[in-house]
Order: C-alpha cells, then sequence, then structure tokens
C-alpha cells in the first residue's frame, strides 16, 4: 500500500486511545489505510495489524515503523487527534525521508557530538517513507536508543533519534510546522489551522480546544500563542481558555508511568512480527 497511518500501542489503556485517535483520523481522512501494531487483537477501527511482542514501548515504536505494511507512512502517538486533513504530511515526502516537528524542549539531554543548533524533534508525529536508507536509520535509532538508556532521559526516544539523524548523512530530514503536532498542553505558537493536536485528552476536550485554536485563524497572517491553557491575544491577554484536562486520561498515564510502561502499543490480525 501507497499511503497509510500507523499506531504503536500496548496494553488496554493504549489501544483505547490509539482507536479514539485513528476514529479521529477516519473523520478527516475517510479513505486512508489505517494500520496498527500490537500485542493485542486489533480492534476493527484498523485496516491492518502487526504483531508486537517487545514489552519497551519506544523500542516497539522503532520496530512497527520497520515493519509498517506502508510505502510512506504517518506514524501517531496513541494520544494525538487529528482536526484537519493530513494529506500534506505525506505530500512533503515526496521531496524528504523523513520528517517531524521540533520538540518545544529543544535539547535537554546534552550529546556531546551534536550541536544544540540541531535540536530534538518530537517523536510523536513522524513521517517517513520506505526506503533502504530509511531502515538502516531506523535500525540506528534503536540501537541508539538502547546505547542511551542507562542515561534514563526525560525524552525517552528523542534523544535517540536526534542523534541517529544528526550521523544519518543519507537520509534528507523534512521540519513539519508547530500545526502538525501541536503540544496543547504545553505552551506554543502557529499561525495556520491545526491539523494534529497531541496530548491527552477525550474526544469533547479535543473538540473544545480545537475550536479554541482555529476558530481565529482568519489568514496566514494570524498569530496564535498559547501558554497555561489558554490563548492568548495581540497584547497578550486571554482571549480563549482550553477545556479542563480529562481526568480520566491524566489518572491512566500517571498509573502507566509508574509501572514503567511508554505509552505506545499493541497487536494484529495480518500479522507480521518485526
Amino acid at each position: 500500500m501507497a499511503d497509510g497511518v500507523l499506531y504503536v500501542a500496548r496494553g488496554e489503556q493504549y489501544l483505547e486511545a490509539a482507536v479514539q485517535s485513528a476514529q479521529s483520523v477516519r473523520r478527516v481522512m475517510p479513505t486512508v489505510p489505517i494500520a496498527i501494531a500490537t500485542d493485542a487483537p486489533a480492534p476493527t477501527e484498523f485496516d491492518e495489524s502487526v504483531a508486537m511482542t517487545e514489552p519497551d514501548g519506544y523500542r516497539a515504536k522503532i520496530l512497527g515503523m520497520n515493519a509498517s505494511p506502508f510505502e510512506r507512512t504517518l506514524l501517531l502517538d496513541v494520544d494525538t487527534y487529528a482536526v484537519r486533513d493530513l494529506s500534506e504530511t505525506f505530500a512533503i515526502l515526496d521531496g524528504f525521508d523523513i520528517a517531524a516537528a521540533h520538540d518545544h524542549r529543544r535539547a535537554p539531554l546534552a550529546l556531546d557530538d551534536v550541536p544544540d543548533s540541531f535540536p530534538e524533534l518530537n517523536t510523536g508525529v513522524i513521517a517517513l517513507r520506505r526506503g533502504e536508507n530509511v531502515q538502516r536509520f531506523l535500525n540506528a535509532w534503536l540501537d541508539e536508543y538502547d546505547r542511551l538508556q542507562p542515561r534514563k532521559p526525560n525524552s525517552k526516544d528523542q534523544p535517540s533519534f536526534r542523534r541517529a539523524l544528526y550521523r544519518a548523512t543519507d537520509v534528507r530530514v523534512g521540519v513539519l510546522p508547530s500545526e502538525f503536532n501541536v503540544r496543547f498542553w504545553k505552551a506554543g505558537y502557529y499561525n495556520q489551522p491545526v491539523r494534529i493536536l497531541h496530548g491527552w485528552g477525550d474526544t469533547a476536550t479535543y473538540e473544545k480546544v480545537a475550536a479554541v485554536l482555529n476558530d481565529p485563524v482568519k489568514s496566514r497572517g494570524y498569530r496564535g500563542v498559547f501558554i497555561g491553557y489558554a490563548l492568548l491575544g495581540e497584547d497578550a491577554e486571554v482571549v480563549g481558555r482550553f477545556a479542563v484536562e480529562a481526568e480520566r486520561w491524566r489518572r491512566s498515564e500517571r498509573r502507566a508511568k509508574i509501572r514503567g510502561r511508554s505509552g505506545r502499543g499493541s497487536r494484529p490480525r495480518n500479522a507480521s512480527r518485526p
């Protein structure tokens, strides 16, 4: 298959979240194939599945991308929500091998061989196209993830992603604008309609946040800044507030962190094993 969306989900909570995210993708792109790599039977919302037995959720995500059934893959974390058409995430792969957005923390883990001018990219939304060079990169990323694990980086798989990308001289890297990976519980800037929200929530929360962010956007000259669950106006006044973060998701995420799980992963119908 040519283009498709991929999730990696392990465990009941993350499988539930993946279904919610996939439903949002289906609303804005009704015909796009959606696959999941998982350790459980794949829900009916998914067209393809990949068997996943890797217990580490971050390693599972890399392995899942390597086993993607698509020529061009949009990898989405389960705590994402599609607000508008996502076809341009595939279009960027006409000129690049991999694309992702800057992470809001830039480079929290110092790497002596990578300059701060080459920051972390957020691994919750990644577009990539199949190729030997990309497969080599994914294998290098996995090796680097294992190498950096003893340092317990706060941003998990992103320091290894950063180093592997910096070293991958045969991989063309495109940068997605923030509208394609809006970390709305954090702080950020945007000036076009938001395409993907990234952060835990339920459907009602996502829809309210999307309305707050997108309703004021009337042209490409718009400048939006959000912080502290609020959208600010030109004079830094609060012009809109997000819905209160869904407590159900917040409790679930906290429990998962205590158990040491990563938040990605689950299993297949048409199973191939990475």
